[in-house]
């Protein structure tokens, strides 16, 4: 799967936000959701189940979706097939 673009995604009403959304192929499908806390440190069961009913408003979202959520310092029990980062993943510090 070949991720296009990557930019945050709001609702019509701005009542449901998620932080990133992956869009795949020419169709541009959302495939990739994300949620990113500036705590040092998250659960990412607690994020990924947040983000999953965020989820159900996008329209045309893959049915099988791939969560990612990040904190600052760390992620506590990311569960397999989950994307986990952290900010000195992303700035290398």
């Amino acid at each position: 799967m070949d991720i296009v673009a990557l930019e945050p995604w709001w609702n019509d009403n701005s009542s449901v936000q998620i932080d990133a959304v992956g869009l795949s192929g020419r169709a541009r499908t959302p495939v990739l959701f994300g949620e990113a806390k500036w705590a040092r440190t998250a659960s990412a069961p607690m994020l990924i189940r947040a983000l999953e009913r965020k989820v159900e408003a996008v329209p045309g979202a893959a049915r099988e979706a791939i969560d990612a959520v990040c904190a600052r310092d760390a992620l506590r029990d990311t569960p397999a097939g989950a994307i986990a980062v952290t900010a000195a993943d992303i700035f290398g510090t």
